[in-house]
């Protein structure tokens, strides 16, 4: 019999597997690996340690596909586009969400796309506390949005006579729209923040007079 030309398990279509399960059902077991790999569940143990290892690979696999860009960008331009990419990366495999979300992050390259978001409020001007709020507040909006995708199609049954804004907002067809309205929102308010932040800076040394 020819060896296979490919090894029959790997950490690649171990991670495979696991996210077809994932996108398919939400979630995913060690003997249901094995079987859609045809091997036997101790054998996945040579590759990997176990449920938890599975989850980070997933997690590189997802943010490896975000990429950032670096100056001469202008800081905001970086922002918008981090986090359109990793709302798309997101929404590929949105099911696998909150998987992530219940698990500390270990995985170098989610530091790695941190350092350049970080390195992108600074440049804005923004101090460490304000850009760890910042980026939390934009990781909800990306989150938020793809969790959306998990709603039913109607969101309001007829008894409940929404109002018609309300029922076009809670169209699946505007979740793109309504992404792009929070996140414009998010980076004009950081913008006006900075202007006042540089117009306080520059009138520091004005004298104080009474009325």
């Amino acid at each position: 019999m020819p060896r296979p030309t490919q090894p029959i398990l790997s950490t690649r279509n171990i991670t495979d597997a696991a996210l077809d399960a994932v996108d398919a059902t939400g979630d995913f077991t060690m003997p249901g690996i094995a079987k859609q790999l045809n091997v036997t569940p101790s054998s996945l143990y040579t590759h990997i340690s176990g449920r938890s290892e599975i989850v980070e690979l997933m997690r590189i696999r997802v943010m490896s596909s975000i990429s950032v860009p670096h100056p001469p960008a202008g800081w905001s331009e970086r922002i918008s586009a981090w986090g359109w990419a990793y709302r798309r990366a997101a929404v590929e495999h949105w099911r696998l969400i909150p998987l992530l979300m219940t698990r500390s992050v270990r995985t170098e390259v989610t530091f790695d796309i941190d350092t350049a978001l970080v390195q992108a409020f600074s440049d804005g001007g923004f101090n460490s506390t304000d850009t760890r709020h910042a980026i939390s507040t934009l990781d909800s909006l990306v989150l938020g949005s793809v969790v959306k995708l998990s709603t039913p199609d109607v969101a309001w049954t007829q008894s409940s006579n929404p109002s018609e804004v309300t029922r076009e907002a809670a169209n699946p067809l505007r979740t793109d729209d309504t992404f792009d309205f929070g996140l414009r929102t998010l980076i004009a308010g950081w913008m006006a923040q900075c202007v006042v932040r540089l117009y306080t800076e520059s009138h520091s040394d004005l004298p104080v007079t009474s009325r």
